[in-house]
């Protein structure tokens, strides 16, 4: 018998040469010659296709068994962002609104975007890869303006709870002004995805955690979440995130309302994430008003 995928022979008995259903050499039905998938260039096309021949299933689920095939010769940072939005639970946004209403896509999109920023991937990174995967879908999103984690620290919350000593006025305002700069450091040491540098923010952020920084403790909680420069440790993250949260910090908030909805973590509790929600919803926080529209609690 000889397979036309391979063109390996070997004998069969003849009543055995109508059931034989693998090649011993390739693997591949002898009898039926395997589908040549096309090879694409870029990250867009191939989850195009990738949708157009498999579903969303695959898409937002199994996408990592079959992208190699698709884009073999696609750069190693376009391979682990795109595995990133399944990873961060980006997809998943994705997919609970594919039936829904235009209104519906554009939240989950905004979600998705920022669970990718949440992971330390630039917002111009996340915005374009999740597009990607919206382009892949068939969706008509217009461009959606995000906040970084950049304009974040920019825009500085006041640090009235980092605890210092009674000092004079000049080291008042070298306190004031040195600490914020710190954490903008911290924020380009975690973007940079390098081991070491997500070291060096560590040091930094326990620093300032140990001072009642409530930025700095959400920043930790989500270094312990995703294992950067640590190891990942779920009660960590959680203990960081609540003590962040129970402070006022809206981003940590959102977080743990997230995880009381999705019973992420922790079990879940709808009235629980709806208290968070609303926490961060009264600080202005607009992914805390999507999630709050949602659940029909707005």
């Amino acid at each position: 018998m000889k397979c036309i995928n391979c063109e390996a022979e070997w004998k069969t008995k003849d009543s055995e040469t109508t059931t034989v259903i693998k090649c011993p050499f390739c693997g591949e039905n002898p009898l039926l010659r395997k589908q040549e998938v096309k090879h694409f260039e870029t990250s867009r096309e191939a989850l195009v296709a990738i949708n157009k021949q498999f579903g969303t299933d695959v898409l937002l689920g199994k996408l990592k068994a079959y992208l190699l095939d698709f884009a073999p010769s696609l750069n190693e940072n376009i391979k682990n962002l795109i595995y990133t939005v399944q990873t961060t639970g980006a997809s998943k946004a994705l997919k609970e609104s594919i039936n829904g209403s235009q209104e519906d896509k554009e939240r989950a999109v905004k979600i998705a975007i920022r669970k990718m920023i949440e992971a330390f991937v630039t917002s111009e990174m996340a915005e374009n890869i999740v597009y990607e995967f919206t382009d892949a879908l068939g969706w008509k999103i217009d461009k959606i303006k995000t906040i970084t984690k950049e304009e974040k620290v920019n825009k500085e919350k006041p640090i009235s709870n980092l605890k210092t000593k009674t000092v004079k006025t000049t080291e008042v305002k070298k306190t004031i002004v040195e600490k914020p700069k710190k954490l903008k450091e911290v924020i380009e040491l975690l973007i940079s995805a390098q081991e070491d540098d997500y070291k060096k923010a560590i040091v930094i952020l326990n620093e300032f955690s140990e001072q009642e920084n409530a930025e700095a403790q959400y920043l930790l909680g989500n270094c312990y979440e995703y294992g950067k420069g640590v190891i990942k440790d779920e009660s960590k993250c959680i203990e960081y995130y609540l003590k962040s949260a129970k402070q006022g910090f809206s981003d940590a908030q959102f977080t743990i309302g997230e995880y009381y909805q999705y019973g992420k973590y922790v079990n879940e509790d709808i009235d629980k994430a709806v208290e968070w929600y609303k926490k961060a919803y009264d600080q202005g926080d607009v992914y805390a008003k999507i999630a709050l529209k949602n659940l029909n609690k707005l």
